[in-house]
């Protein structure tokens, strides 16, 4: 099945907003914000291999949403960052 609406339609913009609305449900692991048509999905963990772990998990379960709205994930255009602290006073 194929679920589409014509490119520049005046409903585009609101009706991909009602589809894509759930989205921030996918995932209890992550906190998931959407701006326009673009999603950020933040992870946070005490360590770069429990917080990789994590990522691996939220994105298994995007993917399920991804499946079952029938929306491609464009993987393609799919990037991350690193941010990290350093505790100075335990040097």
């Amino acid at each position: 099945m194929y679920c589409d609406v014509p490119r520049g339609s005046v409903l585009g913009p609101l009706l991909f907003l009602i589809y894509v609305n759930d989205i921030a449900n996918a995932s209890a692991n992550s906190d998931i914000r959407l701006f326009a048509d673009h999603t950020n999905v933040f992870i946070h963990g005490k360590s770069l291999i429990e917080t990789n772990l994590t990522a691996e998990g939220v994105v298994k379960e995007l993917n399920q949403w991804f499946v079952a709205n029938k929306i491609s994930s464009g993987i393609d255009k799919t990037c991350y960052s690193i941010f990290g602290c350093h505790d100075i006073t335990n040097r």
